[in-house]
């Protein structure tokens, strides 16, 4: 994919986020926000996992509030080209319309094959938060390449 392509779509899932936080009523959860930051120290991961529309992403967005963090839904079909070889061209992408930053959260990463390994190289320099399912994640790829490398919380 194209940096320009990745900039367009990382720009309307950052309005969409933005207008659900606006307009709409978020419920928070009674959960300790800060002791889950702690979770997001380099080099480990932390991966919010749980059923399909639970709130994985809206917690994690409510986490990483008023930090340097960059944002994309791999749950989105306009990603459907999206592979591995296109993970640097993001990161050029996250670069030119934010500048540096801090936080990366990948929701729903498993969608992209090899993107364990994206993470596992990215974790050294990043704070990364990942969503997605319990099977799906669990089951493979995350327990695999990023064994002892994150920390979980299940929804």
């Amino acid at each position: 994919m194209e940096v320009q392509e990745l900039k367009r779509i990382i720009t309307a899932q950052k309005e969409e986020i933005e207008d659900k936080f606006r307009n709409r009523r978020i419920i928070e959860r009674d959960i300790d926000y800060e002791r889950l930051k702690r979770y997001i120290s380099a080099p480990n991961v932390l991966a919010i996992l749980g059923v399909r529309r639970c709130g994985k992403s809206t917690l994690s967005h409510l986490i990483l509030r008023d930090l340097k963090a960059c944002y994309i839904n791999f749950d989105d079909e306009r990603l459907l080209r999206f592979n591995s070889a296109d993970f640097d061209r993001l990161l050029q992408a996250f670069y030119e319309l934010h500048g540096d930053f801090d936080y990366l959260l990948l929701d729903e990463p498993h969608n992209v094959p090899g993107w364990e390994l994206f993470v596992s190289r990215m974790r050294e320099s990043k704070r990364i938060v990942v969503t997605g399912s319990n099977s799906r994640m669990l089951s493979g790829e995350l327990s695999t390449a990023l064994t002892g490398r994150y920390v979980d919380f299940t929804l």
